[in-house]
C-alpha cells in the first residue's frame, strides 16, 4: 500500500507544514516540499517529525501513528529516503 494512502486513511496525510520562521499557515497541507531533509522519531508519543524544504525555507510536520509496527516501518522508510520529494515519498510502499 502506498504510504500516502495508509496515512490518509488515518488522517495523517497530507502533512500540515509549519514554517520554522513564522506561523503554521504559511504552506498549505499538501505535498509541495521539494525534498525531505530529516526525520526525528518519538516512540513515546508515536510521532514522527519530518523536516522538508520548500522554496529555500524549512518546514516541519508531525505524523502520528498509533500502531508501533507501522510507525517503525514508516520511520525507516522516511529515514531511508532523505533528499527526495514529498510527493515521491507518498508513492512509496509501506
Amino acid at each position: 500500500m502506498e504510504l500516502r494512502k495508509y496515512l490518509s486513511s488515518i488522517g495523517q496525510w497530507p502533512p500540515h507544514w509549519c514554517a520554522f520562521y513564522s506561523e503554521c499557515d504559511n504552506l498549505a497541507s499538501d505535498e509541495k516540499p521539494e525534498k525531505l531533509k530529516s526525520v526525528e522519531a518519538s516512540k513515546d508519543e508515536k510521532a514522527i517529525r519530518i523536516i522538508a524544504e520548500y522554496e529555500g525555507n524549512d518546514f516541519s510536520a508531525v505524523i502520528t501513528i498509533e500502531d508501533l509496527n507501522i510507525w517503525s516501518k514508516t520511520f525507516k522508510l522516511l529515514d531511508k529516503n532523505i533528499g527526495i520529494k514529498i510527493k515521491e515519498i507518498g508513492s512509496l510502499d509501506i
